[in-house]
């Protein structure tokens, strides 16, 4: 006995300790067992999996004085490019508990995600939450089922219906989220970190910058009414479980204009223009081509988010992939973003919201889009 209590400090095998570990309650997990033996601790600490579920049990004490009592199963989840999550079960039910990336506090609004999410699962979107911390930890029930959906799900009719049925449930929310999303000074903030962080970016960025602040003009002129938006749509946000389309991950949550989740949604699912369309005529019901023309504008501004927040989590130090394939995904995005600037589809898409407003608008010799402040 005195040997397993660690008072002559053996060697543990780390397979009994984990056995071990499924049979403990999840308050004797977070401060006991640690204590108990130095080998426990250290299979703890060394297997990252377990680790960072401790990590955000140890902050969770609400959670684990009325948690069932044993941990049956742990493993680690995939699709995150900074969060960590890992899916645990215990006697009866599953949760998933999530890290959040290193310093993604300073540009995500954790209360409220924390009041965002709270509406979305009252609407019947989301996953219900067993805790959420200040700090971005948080432990969410396990959805049942689940089917995350991929660029190829998506080619099924199906469930490109049934994830713009979800939008629609949470475009059409009667309450307001509790922050607004502006995706211009949103890009604006990321360049503004890169630059604290000395990152010398490539000159292409600076000639994109000009055109999104005239971009960021038009829109101001629109006076666009903001709703409940997601905001970071994913394909593997969007999980079906048992058959229900649901929403997940709210960090970027906020009231925003409908037709970006429509853009995003369209470019992180590498949608066709074929696809396009048909995601306008299951959420509208009918064609829509002013907010048509809006979605076009907005797609180059998704691919540079996308490329800009790949640049901060390299800046960050905060991968959970290679460094070499975020490198790869960063210049994709923005090659993205300057391909989709140059199409006809975006001039035209321009002009016709700039007519909206009654700007002064016409095209330099060398091609670019100038317009007059107009907001």
């Amino acid at each position: 006995m005195a040997n397993f209590f660690g008072k002559l400090n053996p060697d543990f095998p780390d397979d009994l300790a984990v056995k071990l570990f499924s049979y403990i309650d999840i308050k004797t997990f977070i401060t006991v067992a640690p204590a108990v033996n130095k080998d426990w601790n250290r299979v703890i600490n060394q297997d990252p999996i377990k680790k960072t579920l401790f990590s955000v049990l140890s902050q969770a004490s609400d959670f684990a004085n009325k948690a069932p009592n044993q941990i049956m199963e742990i493993k680690k989840l995939g699709g995150g490019l900074t969060n960590t999550s890992i899916f645990f079960a215990t006697a009866g039910k599953a949760f998933v508990g999530r890290r959040p990336g290193i310093h993604s506090d300073r540009f995500i609004d954790r209360e409220a995600e924390a009041y965002n999410v709270a509406i979305a699962v009252r609407l019947g979107i989301a996953a219900p939450v067993a805790y959420a911390g200040k700090k971005g930890n948080q432990i969410t029930h396990y959805l049942p089922n689940p089917k995350p959906m991929t660029p190829e799900l998506f080619k099924d009719a199906k469930n490109l219906q049934k994830a713009a049925h979800v939008l629609k449930i949470v475009h059409g929310c009667s309450k307001q989220f509790s922050n607004d999303i502006d995706v211009f000074a949103r890009n604006r903030k990321m360049l503004a970190l890169l630059k604290e962080k000395q990152v010398a970016l490539p000159p292409a960025y600076e000639i994109v910058m000009e055109t999104m602040n005239k971009l960021e003009r038009l829109f101001c002129a629109l006076n666009i009414k903001k709703v409940p938006c997601h905001n970071d749509t994913t394909p593997g946000n969007f999980i079906k479980s048992n058959g229900e389309m649901k929403l997940i991950d709210w960090e970027y949550s906020g009231n925003n204009d409908p037709v970006w989740d429509l853009a995003n949604t369209s470019c992180e699912g590498e949608f066709t223009e074929s696809q396009d369309h048909q995601l306008f005529l299951y959420y509208f019901g009918t064609w829509a081509n002013e907010a048509y023309q809006r979605f076009l504008l907005y797609k180059p501004v998704v691919e540079l988010w996308a490329a800009l927040w790949t640049w901060v989590q390299i800046a960050n130090n905060n991968m959970q992939d290679s460094l070499e394939n975020l490198r790869q995904y960063e210049q994709r995005r923005f090659e993205n973003c300057k391909k989709l600037l140059n199409e006809a589809m975006f001039k035209n898409a321009y002009d016709y919201v700039s007519k909206l407003t009654a700007p002064t608008i016409h095209h330099s010799e060398n091609n670019v889009i100038t317009i007059q402040p107009i907001c």
